[in-house]
C-alpha cells in the first residue's frame, strides 16, 4: 500500500515539475523572444494601401492586416486562425453600400415619409388638446368675469391711511433710490476687482512653487533617470530597416525647401536609404514606405518598473498631490 502512495505521489510530482517547466519556457518566451513588426505604406493619386505584419517565435503566431485590399485583421497560430475581424475603413464596403442605388433611394423615401407621417399624427393630437384646454380657459374666464362684476356693482376699493402713507414714502425714495443704485454698482466693481486679485496671487503662488520644486536637485536627478529609461524604450522599439521613396511638395517653394533642408540635416542620423525628392512648383505626396525592427517586452517591463518603483518619482507625486 505505502508503495503505491509513494508511486502515486512521484507521478505527481513528476506531473507538476513537467507544467511548471513549461509555464516557465513560456514566460522566458513571452518576455525575451522579440516581436518582429513589418510596416508598408504606399501612396499614389487617390489611392492609399497599407499592410502590416507581426511575428513572433519564428512565425508560429502571426497577425496581418492589409488596406484596402481585405480589412481584415486576422491572427494565426500555426496553421489556426485564432481571431478574424473587419476593421471599420477597411476595403469591404458595408451591407448597404453593396446595395444597388435605386434601392438605397427607395428606402431613404420610405424612411422620410414615415417620418412625416408620425409628425403629423403628434401635431394633430396636440392641436386637439390645445383647443380643448382653451375652451375650458374661455369657460372659467367668463365664469370669473361674472363674479368680478357682480362684486364691482356691490362694493366700491377705500382708500385707506397706510395706501397714503405708502405713496408718500415711494414719492420720498425716488430721489434716493439713484444715489443707491451707483453705491451698489461700486461695490459689485469693487468685489469683482478683489476677487481677480486673489486668483491672480493664487496663480503666482503656483507657478512659483511648481518653479521651486522643478529646481530641486531631486527632481532633476528623477528627470536624468526618466530620459534614461525612455531611451532605453525607444532603442528597443525603434525600426531596424527603413527604406523610402517620396515626391512631396506643399505648393510654395520656400515651406518645400525648409522641409527638405531639415531632411538634409539629419541625413546623418536616418541614412541614405530614407529618400526625400522634393517637387517646388506642385502640392503633391507620393512614394513608398518600408519599415521593419522588433519588440521585446522584457525591456519595456523592466524599464517601466524601474520607473515605478523610484523613491524620487513617488516623493514627486506626493508633492504635487499635496499643493493639489
Amino acid at each position: 500500500m505505502l508503495d503505491m502512495i509513494l508511486h502515486v505521489l512521484t507521478v505527481l510530482g513528476i506531473i507538476l515539475l513537467i507544467l511548471l517547466t513549461a509555464l516557465t519556457v513560456i514566460i522566458l518566451l513571452v518576455l525575451f523572444f522579440p516581436v518582429s513588426y513589418r510596416f508598408y505604406g504606399r501612396k499614389e493619386d487617390g489611392s492609399i494601401r497599407v499592410s502590416v505584419k507581426l511575428k513572433w517565435l519564428f512565425g508560429v503566431v502571426r497577425a496581418k492586416y492589409d488596406y484596402p485590399d481585405t480589412g481584415h485583421l486576422t491572427v494565426w497560430a500555426l496553421f489556426f486562425t485564432l481571431y478574424d475581424t473587419i476593421i471599420p475603413g477597411g476595403g469591404q464596403a458595408s451591407e448597404e453600400e453593396t446595395k444597388p442605388k435605386k434601392s438605397r433611394k427607395k428606402e431613404k423615401r420610405t424612411r422620410r415619409t414615415k417620418k412625416q407621417t408620425v409628425s403629423e399624427t403628434i401635431s394633430n393630437q396636440k392641436s386637439t388638446e390645445t383647443e380643448g384646454k382653451s375652451q375650458e380657459n374661455l369657460n372659467t374666464e367668463k365664469d370669473s368675469g361674472e363674479d368680478e362684476n357682480e362684486s364691482n356693482g356691490s362694493e366700491e376699493p377705500a382708500v385707506t391711511d397706510e395706501a397714503q402713507d405708502n405713496a408718500e414714502a415711494s414719492e420720498d425714495g425716488v430721489e434716493a433710490a439713484p444715489k443707491g443704485k451707483i453705491f451698489l454698482k461700486f461695490e459689485k466693481i469693487k468685489y469683482t476687482i478683489y476677487r481677480i486679485y486673489d486668483k491672480i496671487k493664487n496663480i503666482w503662488k503656483n507657478i512659483s512653487y511648481y518653479i521651486e520644486l522643478l529646481r530641486e536637485e531631486e527632481t532633476k536627478m528623477l528627470f536624468g533617470h526618466v530620459l534614461f529609461r525612455c531611451r532605453k524604450v525607444l532603442k528597443n522599439i525603434r525600426p531596424r530597416r527603413v527604406r523610402s521613396e517620396i515626391l512631396f511638395g506643399t505648393g510654395s517653394p520656400d515651406t518645400t525647401g525648409y522641409i527638405y533642408g531639415i531632411y538634409c540635416v539629419l541625413t546623418s542620423v536616418t541614412g541614405r536609404d530614407l529618400r526625400l525628392t522634393p517637387d517646388f512648383e506642385n502640392a503633391v505626396l507620393r512614394g513608398e514606405l518600408y519599415v521593419a525592427g522588433h519588440i521585446t517586452l522584457w525591456t519595456l517591463i523592466w524599464n517601466g518598473l524601474m520607473l515605478f518603483w523610484d523613491k524620487k518619482l513617488q516623493s514627486f507625486l506626493d508633492k504635487m498631490k499635496k499643493k493639489v
